[in-house]
């Protein structure tokens, strides 16, 4: 994709975590370059929604490429650069992050006859191509977001998948048309998780747990 200029956007729920708004900050001060425009956030919309609401506002620009940015997400103002400067021919690229739940994988997922799996962990290194990836700092270019509205609608670039969800339902989408999924595992980028602390007297240490609802439901359920 061509990145000469990037639009940057980024979607919120309702509070900002405070370490993002600092990575956010410093991003517009020192990570941006002559030509990249800063969108007005997406808030409070559900998250396909709030992607087609950024994608509005890309349309109206000319920038390359959308730079999608989660307000989870915690980076380094040069990383918006680095990714910028290995995009190639890929029309989907991502930095590299984790989940945000236990198990915590590299978000970087290959198609499996059974569904999708995570990339191991120790081959998450420099470029690789995959199947799906997230938007927590995602770049696209705009080749393949105007060809998804002209054939979807701006209001249907993204749209939810009870299996892949809007991330991954738009890298499918790629794929199909014939476009490059892949992430720049060298561009780390940090996902921030809330858990829980409890002092353990046994251990002479602090305990730190990360609740997984979902498995906590399914256990209860069995």
């Amino acid at each position: 994709m061509k990145t000469d200029s990037i639009a940057i956007g980024t979607r919120i729920g309702q509070l900002v975590d405070p370490a993002f708004f600092v990575s956010w900050t410093r991003l517009l001060l020192r990570g941006r370059q002559a030509g990249d425009v800063v969108l007005m956030p997406a808030v409070g919309l559900p998250h396909s929604g709030a992607c087609n609401f950024l994608v509005d506002g890309f349309l109206q620009t000319e920038c390359d490429a959308l730079l999608f940015i989660d307000d989870d997400m915690v980076f380094e103002p040069e990383s918006l650069d680095a990714l910028r400067k290995s995009a190639g021919d890929y029309d989907v690229l991502s930095a590299l992050y984790t989940t945000r739940r236990e198990p915590v994988r590299p978000i970087v997922m290959h198609r499996m006859p059974n569904g999708y799996a995570p990339r191991q962990a120790d081959k998450c290194f420099g470029m690789v191509d995959c199947d799906v990836v997230g938007l927590g700092f995602t770049l696209i270019g705009r080749g393949m977001i105007e060809k998804a509205a002209a054939e979807r609608g701006p209001e249907g670039v993204f749209t939810w998948s009870n299996m892949l969800g809007e991330d991954g339902e738009f890298c499918d989408y790629t794929q199909r048309n014939g476009g490059r999924v892949g992430c720049n595992c060298d561009v780390i980028v940090g996902h921030r998780v809330a858990y829980t602390s409890r002092w353990s007297a046994s251990e002479n240490a602090v305990e730190m747990e990360l609740e997984n609802f979902r498995l906590n439901i399914e256990r209860k359920a069995g």
